[in-house]
């Protein structure tokens, strides 16, 4: 009975460190997150962006070129932009799986009782749920890129 005791006060003690480490990794993944992602959809939204504005007003590049580079770098804004709403769909899709995760600590805390089932399905739940906005994210920055880089060898092989 007292070994019984003593190992649930210990499953207490890990269920509480866990839950308290991974709420505070979870602040700190999602400010690491927040910031690059702000940083690499402005960065990608200002090269398309300025590069289509700027090669609409060249007077270097022959028209063909203006026209197939504007459009390569317009969609390459359309990309970034759709980056930013994949990337937002992709964390709302993460909440309820992790507050999920949350409570099975905070329960395994509270009881002493650890599922091993259960915590294996929340963390299936929670993968599931995310990667295949994950992959959109992935697709939908490399494109933006790709058109950029495009628009910029249609350009450069536009040149009067």
């Amino acid at each position: 009975m007292t070994q019984e005791i003593a190992e649930t006060d210990t499953i207490r003690e890990i269920a509480r460190f866990v839950l308290d480490s991974t709420s505070k990794l979870q602040d700190r993944l999602l400010d690491e997150n927040s910031a690059a992602f702000r940083w690499l959809m402005a960065s990608l939204l200002a090269i398309n962006g300025g590069a289509a504005l700027g090669i609409m007003s060249s007077n270097i590049v022959a028209r063909v070129g203006i026209v197939y580079a504007g459009s390569s770098f317009t969609v390459g804004t359309v990309f970034a932009i759709l980056l930013g709403l994949v990337t937002a769909r992709s964390a709302e899709k993460a909440f309820e799986p992790i507050a999920s995760m949350n409570e099975f600590w905070l329960n395994v805390a509270l009881s002493g009782q650890f599922d091993e089932v259960e915590l294996k399905a929340k963390m299936k739940s929670l993968e599931s749920r995310v990667s295949p906005s994950k992959l959109a994210s992935y697709l939908t920055g490399f494109l933006s890129l790709g058109f950029f880089l495009l628009g910029v060898v249609i350009t450069g092989h536009s040149l009067k």
